[in-house]
Parts: C-alpha cells; sequence; structure tokens
C-alpha cells in the first residue's frame, strides 16, 4: 500500500473471521487529500531591485526619523518604509510552478544527438530489411545514452561539492514517491486536530514535558562571590551593526517581518543608523520590539508516527 513505513501505525492481530484460516490485520494508514492549492506564490524579484536608487530614496525618507518615539514605534516606521521601497521596486508578482521535464544535465549535443537518433529510427522502420540503417541508429543511441550518463555524473558532482542543501533537494527530486509531513497531529486525547492554534498545543505540551522542574535555589547558599559591577557601560556602534548586516546570507529565508536578508545587506550602510538607535534604545530601556520577539518554528520529523507531536 505505501512504501513509506512512518505512514502505518497501530497494527494489531485479530482472529480469523469467520471459517478463514486467515488473521485479521488491522492498522492505521495516514492519507491526506490536499485541496487544489493555488497556481504559484508571490515573490519579489529582488535580483532586479536597482539598490543605488533604492538607497538614494531611503536616504531622503530616514533623515526625518523620530528617535523621540518608543522603540516599538522606531521599528515600526523603518519597518514601513522598507515595505513601501520593496513594494514600489520588487512588487510581489505570482510564480508560476513550472515542471520541468527535462533533465538539467541535457544540453544541446544531447538534444542533437537525440534528433539524429530518431531520423536514423524513422528510416529504418522505413525499411526494415536495410540493415545498416539499423546498425546506425544503434550507433547512434549508444552515443547518445553514453554522452547522457556521461554529463549526468558531472552533474552529480558538482552538486557534491556545492554543499549539502543542493545534494539533498537532488535526492528528493529523483525519489519515486514524495511523502511530506500532514498538516495534522494528534493531541493528549488522541484526537486529530487541523487547526493552527491547536497544533502549537500539542508541540507545547509536548515541549514542557521535555523539561525537569529546577529546584527552588533561594534557600540554599552558594559560597561564590557575587558581581556587583554594572554593564551600563554597553554601547552599540555603527561599525558593530554595519559589519553583522553585511555578513549576512542573502539566500536565507525573510523572518517573520518579511525583510529579505539581501536587502539588508544591500542597504546596509542607508539602515545602520537607524538601528544603532533602536538597538541603543531597547538596551537602555530594557523594551524589545515585538517583531524582534517573533520567530518561525518548525519541528523536524524524525521517525515513527508523523501524528504523533513527541516524534
Amino acid at each position: 500500500m505505501t512504501n513509506e513505513e512512518d505512514l502505518i501505525s497501530g497494527i494489531t492481530n485479530s482472529a480469523p473471521i469467520g471459517k478463514s484460516d486467515h488473521c485479521v490485520i488491522e492498522f492505521q494508514i495516514q492519507y491526506l487529500i490536499s485541496s487544489p492549492s493555488a497556481q504559484g506564490l508571490f515573490r519579489r524579484a529582488l535580483h532586479k531591485i536597482n539598490y543605488e536608487i533604492v538607497n538614494a530614496e531611503l536616504k531622503n525618507t530616514l533623515c526625518n526619523h523620530d528617535c523621540s518615539k518608543s522603540v516599538d514605534e522606531q521599528w515600526m516606521a523603518l519597518k514601513d518604509e522598507v515595505e513601501i521601497v520593496l513594494d514600489r521596486h520588487a512588487p510581489l508578482n505570482m510564480v508560476k510552478k513550472k515542471k520541468n521535464l527535462n533533465k538539467p544535465w541535457i544540453n544541446a549535443s544531447i538534444v542533437e544527438l537525440t534528433k539524429q537518433k530518431k531520423i536514423l529510427w524513422d528510416s529504418y522502420v522505413a525499411d526494415k530489411k536495410c540493415d545498416t540503417k539499423y546498425k546506425a541508429y544503434r550507433d547512434c543511441n549508444n552515443r547518445c545514452v553514453s554522452e547522457a550518463r556521461r554529463l549526468r555524473s558531472l552533474y552529480e558532482a558538482k552538486i557534491v561539492e556545492s554543499g549539502n542543501k543542493p545534494f539533498y533537494a537532488h535526492l528528493r527530486s529523483c525519489m519515486a514517491s514524495k511523502v511530506g509531513l500532514p498538516p495534522v497531529v494528534r493531541d493528549e486525547l488522541g484526537n486529530l486536530v487541523v487547526e493552527g492554534s491547536k497544533i502549537a498545543e500539542a508541540f507545547a505540551c509536548e515541549f514542557e514535558k521535555a523539561y525537569s522542574l529546577e529546584p527552588d535555589l533561594n534557600n540554599i547558599s552558594i559560597p561564590i562571590p557575587r558581581v556587583k559591577n554594572s554593564i551600563d557601560d554597553i554601547h552599540f556602534t555603527s561599525q558593530d551593526v554595519l559589519m553583522v548586516l553585511k555578513s549576512l546570507n542573502v539566500n536565507s529565508a525573510s523572518g517573520p517581518d518579511n525583510v529579505p536578508g539581501v536587502f539588508l545587506q544591500s542597504c546596509a550602510e542607508t539602515i545602520t543608523p537607524v538601528l544603532v538607535n533602536i538597538m541603543n534604545e531597547s538596551y537602555a530601556s530594557g523594551e524589545v520590539p515585538k517583531d524582534w520577539r517573533h520567530a518561525i518554528v518548525t519541528p523536524v520529523f524524525k521517525k515513527g508516527d508523523k501524528l504523533d507531536p513527541a516524534n
């Protein structure tokens, strides 16, 4: 029924039915019937942005940045200006999903050999008594297969050298059956839940079990000298923030704030003064912008029942 053993759970044996001498095997199999999804994804063409113009626009806008506001208000003002510039120079466009029927390693020489092979085959079919035409077709076919294998080996060797991400992406593309994770889990009562909030609650209950209660340390005397010096002299400089922005991975996905890493790196000099002020005000006031306290958490499946949050 499936070659993914993690889709089968709760296997039990029961007595035969009627006069049959075969035991009854009961099990649960996880099937997910997904609704028709959208025809594509909305993405920004970040590689087409002229960052010289973007930096000039941001510089004119951020020169009026109000530093007297709260940390959260300053961050939201900066975020709004970034979104306005992104919408103007790289609006969200639907990227249609195209199924690539060609192999990535196929080049013009393979295509030409394939066409030549088709011509030779048609010529042989028209006159099957001619062994010379069949031999010519076989020679061309062998050259085509050998060249395709050679190019595929070079392509896969290049993927191996590119790192883990392209390597595993290529492995997933070669799999005959692609099985993902269903957007449903089983709660503590054994009920299947599909709502996002209830799924998050089921994972939260499972994470809570992994932590043990710490003992009360208020009444325990620890003979360690306490450090009484404060650390109120910490100050974030423009050089520190600029160095971090310049070292961002441009290929990483955006966080909950939807600000791409390539944008932050390309506009680092322009937004650094505002970020420095926000960070210093945040440290001095003990207030952190709400967006900075949000994160995208993705549980990674290991093995076992895919509906069990513990797995």
